[in-house]
C-alpha cells in the first residue's frame, strides 16, 4: 500500500519514506530531546554513509535506530554479534534436505537483498571471520561475496543501511578494541552519554504516567550517583535509561521501593551490592521500610567533618587508639601534617565503600584534604 507522505524531515534533514509494506517495520517508539543526535542519524541515513554508535548499554542507540526505521516505514532487523553468532548466520550456509543441497540466506544477506536496515550490535565481541566479511561491504565496493555459494557477489538493495553500535570496551565481557583499520570503514562515529537529569525524567514520565515525580526525580539521582562511581571504576554496576523507564513501570503497580530492588538493587553482583544499597538508602531508606538515610548541609566546616566522622566511627569502640586520633583531630582541624595516625582496619571503616565515599565526597566537600590534615599519634 501507498504511503500518504513520500517523504519526512527529521531535524532539517529529509528522508524518503518506504513505500512497500515490508516484514520487520518497527513499532513506534516515544523519543525525548536527542535531537543533534537525531540529526546526524539521518544525515547518514540520506547520504547512506555506514555509522558507529558508542555508549553505555541503555542509553538509547538501539531505540533511537528503531524510531528512525519507523519513521519512515523502513525493516529494521538488529544483530546481536556477542561472540555466539556464527558466520552461517550472519552470510548463510549449505543445508541438505531429500533432494540435496541448498543455500539459505543469513541475516545479513536477506537485509542487503530485501533493503533492510540493519543495525549489528555488540559489534566489538564480533568474531574474526564476522569482520573480516564486513571490510568488504563497508569498503567503496560494498559486496559481500558468498563463498559457499559458487561466489557469488551480493551487492546491497538501494534502501540497505547498516549501523553499528558497542558499548566502550574493557567493561564489558567479551568486548575488544576494534582496531583502525576496522574503525575507519565508519566514516561518522557517534559518541552517547546518558541524557541530563531533566531529559531523563522526561524519558521516564513519558513511559509511566502514574508515577508521583518525587519518585521519579529520586530514582534520577540514584543513577547519576551510582554512574559517577562507575566512571571512577569504583563499582561495576550501572545504571541506565532502560533501568528506570523498567523501574517506573513496575512502580506503578508494585510501589516504588519494591521496583528499586528489582530493577536495581538486585541486578548488581555481590561486589557492589552493599554500595548501591548503600546509596538507595540514600534517597527511599530501607527497601524494606525505614526513612532516607539524612544527609549533611553543605557548605560544611572542618570541624563538622571531622565530628561527622566520629559520629559515624563510634560504633567501632575497639578501636579506642584510633578514636583518639580522631578526637584530637577535631580540637586541632588545621594541623597541617599529611599523614594518618590510623591502623589499616580503622582506615578500611573510614572508606565505607565506594558509594558512601562518592557521596561524601559530593556532599562534604574533598575528603582527602581533610582527612590528610588528621596528625600521627
Amino acid at each position: 500500500m501507498k504511503k500518504k507522505n513520500k517523504t519526512v524531515t527529521i531535524e532539517g534533514t529529509r528522508l524518503q519514506i518506504n513505500q512497500k509494506d515490508t516484514q520487520y517495520i518497527p513499532n513506534n517508539q516515544p523519543i525525548v530531546g536527542y535531537e543533534e543526535i537525531l540529526s546526524r542519524l539521518a544525515y547518514s541515513i540520506n547520504k547512506n554513509i555506514p555509522l558507529l554508535m558508542i555508549g553505555e548499554t541503555g542509553v538509547g542507540k538501539t531505540a533511537l535506530i528503531r524510531h528512525l526505521a519507523y519513521r519512515t516505514n523502513n525493516s529494521f532487523r538488529r544483530l546481536n554479534l556477542n561472540g555466539q553468532t556464527t558466520i552461517d548466520e550472519f552470510v548463510g550456509k549449505i543445508l541438505l534436505n531429500k533432494e540435496g543441497t541448498y543455500w539459505v540466506d543469513g541475516i545479513l544477506t536477506d537485509a542487503m537483498r530485501k533493503g533492510h536496515w540493519v543495525l549489528l550490535d555488540e559489534i566489538n565481541a564480533a568474531l574474526p571471520e564476522i569482520l573480516f566479511v564486513l571490510h568488504s561491504l563497508l569498503d567503496d565496493d560494498k559486496y559481500v561475496v558468498l563463498s559457499e555459494k559458487d561466489g557469488e557477489i551480493v551487492r546491497p538493495h538501494k534502501n540497505f543501511r547498516i549501523f553499528a553500535a558497542m558499548n566502550p570496551s574493557g567493561k564489558y565481557t567479551g568486548t575488544k578494541d576494534l582496531n583502525k583499520a576496522f574503525l575507519s570503514r565508519f566514516p561518522m562515529i557517534l559518541r552517547m552519554d546518558f541524557p541530563k537529569a531533566q531529559q531523563e525524567k522526561q524519558i521516564i514520565r513519558t513511559y509511566a504516567k502514574k508515577v508521583e515525580q518525587v519518585a521519579i526525580d529520586k530514582m534520577v539521582k540514584v543513577a547519576n550517583d551510582l554512574r559517577k562511581s562507575y566512571k571512577k571504576n569504583e563499582i561495576e554496576f550501572v545504571c541506565s535509561t532502560r533501568d528506570l523507564i523498567n523501574c517506573a513501570l513496575i512502580a506503578e503497580n508494585r510501589g516504588i521501593k519494591e521496583a528499586v530492588e528489582l530493577t536495581m538493587l538486585n541486578r548488581c553482583n555481590e561486589e557492589d551490592f552493599k554500595a548501591v544499597d548503600t546509596v538507595i538508602k540514600l534517597y527511599f531508606g530501607d527497601l524494606k521500610g525505614g526513612a532516607p538515610l539524612p544527609t549533611m548541609p553543605t557548605p560544611i566546616k572542618q570541624v563538622e567533618i571531622l565530628k561527622f566522622f566520629k559520629k559515624q566511627l563510634k560504633d567501632f569502640e575497639e578501636f579506642h587508639e584510633e578514636v583518639d586520633v580522631l578526637r584530637d583531630a577535631i580540637k586541632e582541624p588545621t594541623s597541617s601534617k599529611p599523614t594518618l595516625g590510623m591502623s589499616g582496619r580503622m582506615a578500611k571503616a573510614m572508606e565505607f565503600d565506594p558509594i558512601a565515599h562518592e557521596f561524601l565526597m559530593e556532599q562534604l566537600g574533598n575528603i582527602k584534604k581533610i582527612t590528610s590534615k588528621i596528625p600521627k599519634k
